[in-house]
């Protein structure tokens, strides 16, 4: 019992530690991408990539079939998920009973990195993203306890990541192989280590599987699709993706993640190689190559497709994979190189959550501005007060707000989290906040026609945009 209490309390203080870290972005209140869609609309519509399970839980947690912006609580759900999930991870990887502070700010990249912040910032999805993180981590609470609750939570789980966020799925890999690592490294049978290996990975196939025949549904919207790469193609486009995908990472990362992310690795190999009862240099090999596999396991799942997403969001395994090595350095190190490093590294990613949050809100501020200008404009046009339907197209883009260019300049991750919103943009984002929430009830849009080759005349034209319409009901906007 006393054990059950301690685990509450560690759990409690890790939740309270994402939510701090993620305060910033939770204070922006930010309409982030299709939550604006959502919101106005209160559609749920996850179902067309086959997350089914999104789906259906989105009704229990908003309590209806149309859903509302039920903020913070989403957040919130999504801080307790990841705490479950980094204690559970904690306790997999250290094998031990108590678990020191230290422990939890190892496995706080988790959640609170960059790779996941964009999965945060939105109002309906994060807390879907993160049960895909649970989901996939959850199985390994009982993988030493018993192989039969084990074999079926693991297909439970993997069908849970492939009907929320498919993305996840490469957790569950990187798991399998750092336990597989752990397991031979400790001394056991080489035979039974490969008995659970290939335990592990039949159920994760198996749950592929089911998902692939009997749940999933193929579709292809241009930008990506879920149909794998034609055999012939399959590896030369599967390394060309996961190229892209390392280059996301690093191209984007700050120099001292980078550093950080790094040693922390070195660290677990050096720590692993010390430990294990194997062959220094057999042991230093099997380290170093179970690092390389699992990073590749980020990105594996979305690699093999011919047409997979390169956002942000989908590269949130990241997190994983460092609080994997991270956890297992400081839980078993004698030096406090791991520690240092793995306080540096959290810090660090606080501080970025924080400068992310703060430009999110900086950003809403400037774009609430620009469209408020408009509206007032188009409040004073007759012809679109007096028909009972108007067509709205944008051109241009409001750009950043002047208060964070700069800081996007130094910032390569925060240029690609930080959105603009009001402009030129597909699914009629750009014009979507105009029309819903300023009371322009008779606005519409035509994706399909292009306004510019009309034959318009100026209403408006100063400093900020310049507002054209014809007798047909057609308002173009051209942003400066």
């Amino acid at each position: 019992m006393i054990i059950d209490i301690y685990i509450y309390i560690y759990i409690l203080i890790l939740f309270v530690l994402f939510v701090i870290g993620f305060l910033p972005v939770i204070k922006a209140d930010y309409y982030y991408e299709d939550d604006m869609a959502r919101a106005v609309q209160g559609y749920r519509g996850w179902d067309n990539y086959s997350r089914y399970t999104t789906n259906e839980l989105s009704r229990i947690i908003h309590v209806d079939n149309h859903i509302f912006d039920i903020t913070p609580l989403t957040q919130l759900l999504s801080c307790v998920l990841l705490a479950l999930s980094g204690v559970i991870l904690i306790k997999l990887i250290s094998g031990k009973k108590e678990i020191k502070l230290i422990d939890l700010i190892a496995v706080i990249p988790i959640g609170l990195s960059p790779f996941f912040l964009q999965c945060i910032s939105f109002k309906f999805d994060c807390v879907y993203m993160a049960l895909s993180i649970f989901a996939a981590i959850v199985p390994f609470a009982v993988y030493y306890k018993n192989k039969k609750a084990f074999s079926i939570i693991s297909i439970l789980g993997i069908l849970v990541v492939c009907t929320t966020y498919q993305a996840a799925n490469g957790i569950y890999l990187m798991i399998v192989l750092f336990l597989a690592l752990k397991e031979w490294n400790s001394g056991l049978k080489t035979k039974e280590v490969a008995k659970n290996f290939l335990l592990s990975i039949g159920l994760f196939l198996v749950a592929l599987l089911i998902f692939k025949f009997f749940i999933m549904k193929n579709v292809d919207y241009g930008y990506a699709a879920t149909t794998i790469s034609p055999i012939a193609q399959i590896i030369p486009n599967t390394i060309n993706h996961l190229l892209q995908y390392f280059d996301l990472i690093i191209n984007n990362s700050k120099k001292v993640w980078l550093l950080l992310i790094g040693i922390v690795a070195i660290m677990f190999v050096i720590i692993n190689t010390c430990e294990s009862k194997r062959n220094k240099a057999a042991a230093a090999v099997a380290s170093g190559v179970t690092v390389i596999l699992m990073a590749v396991m980020c990105f594996i799942m979305y690699s093999i497709l011919e047409t997979p997403i390169f956002y942000m969001r989908s590269t949130y395994s990241v997190g994983v994979f460092i609080a994997i090595m991270s956890v297992y350095s400081v839980t078993h190190a004698r030096i406090f190189v791991p520690k240092i490093a793995a306080i540096a590294l959290a810090w660090v990613f606080i501080v970025f959550a924080a400068i992310y949050g703060n430009a999110l809100s900086v950003q809403k501020e400037w774009t609430n501005f620009r469209i408020e200008q408009v509206a007032s404009d188009l409040k004073n046009i007759e012809t679109i007060k007096n028909r009972e339907e108007n067509y709205i197209q944008i051109e241009g883009c409001t750009g950043y707000a002047s208060q964070i260019k700069t800081d996007l300049d130094f910032n390569k991750m925060l240029k690609k989290l930080v959105p603009i919103t009001f402009c030129k943009k597909g699914y009629n984002y750009g014009s979507q906040e105009l029309r819903n929430f300023y009371g322009f009830d008779n606005l519409r849009v035509k994706p399909d026609l292009d306004f510019t080759e009309m034959d318009m005349s100026v209403e408006v034209d100063n400093y900020y945009h310049r507002i054209l319409t014809d007798k047909n009901g057609h308002i173009l906007i051209e942003l400066k």
